[in-house]
């Protein structure tokens, strides 16, 4: 379960972004919407743990999160959020297996290789295992970061712009992808965008409106 309470985030030169509250229950799915500026992707780096907000709280499985210290912080983050960047960033130099382990290693989890396995055969990875990341396509690209923010089974996984540089067929995959996987492991899915494609996929929304 994921509850935001008053939430907003300062930035650096002055300007402060207030964030309507909302609950989401544990296993749900929530598509953020608006346009450019208007804050999306700070309020995923908001739960994704990486920024602090100003005021209000962060709640997660009942827990005010944010009145964690840095060093619980991360490793709650490590253990139980999954990340889905719009750009994908990866360690050039390793293989697809190599990227997908590393984010195990970060959280301190064993790696179960039977699951990574099955997963990278469930998103249609097993062939690209070996690759280097800099020789895969966009929607390569894509499925590794999918398989990389689940490799930990997350409680949360997030999704910035998942959608925004494809085509209709690959962005219906993507999501369906996110979907499934989401509810395969009971995961809460949210995926922030400016993509008006994905608001007849989703029933649980929310647009931020500029300030």
């Amino acid at each position: 379960m994921i509850q935001i309470k008053n939430l907003s985030y300062q930035f650096a030169k002055g300007k402060t972004i207030a964030f309507p509250d909302f609950v989401l229950e544990k296993g749900g799915h929530m598509l953020i919407l608006g346009k450019s500026g208007v804050g999306k992707t700070t309020l995923l780096h908001l739960l994704a743990l990486i920024l602090k907000p100003n005021t209000g709280s962060l709640f997660i499985n009942s827990d005010e999160i944010n009145k964690l210290s840095e060093r619980t912080l991360a490793k709650f983050r490590a253990k139980n959020i999954g990340t889905v960047y719009q750009k994908p960033h990866f360690v050039a130099a390793l293989s697809v297996y190599e990227n997908i382990q590393l984010a195990s290693y970060l959280s301190d989890n064993q790696l179960n290789i039977k699951y990574l396995n099955d997963l990278a055969d469930s998103l249609g990875l097993t062939n690209l295992l070996n690759k280097k990341v800099s020789r895969l396509s966009l929607g390569e690209q894509q499925r590794v970061s999918i398989a990389r923010a689940l490799i930990n089974n997350p409680a949360i996984i997030l999704a910035d712009e998942p959608t925004s540089n494809l085509d209709d067929e690959n962005c219906r995959n993507v999501v369906e992808l996110l979907q499934k996987q989401s509810n395969k492991i009971g995961a809460c899915l949210i995926i922030v965008t400016h993509d008006q494609r994905l608001k007849s996929v989703f029933e649980n929304q929310i647009t931020l409106l500029s300030s």
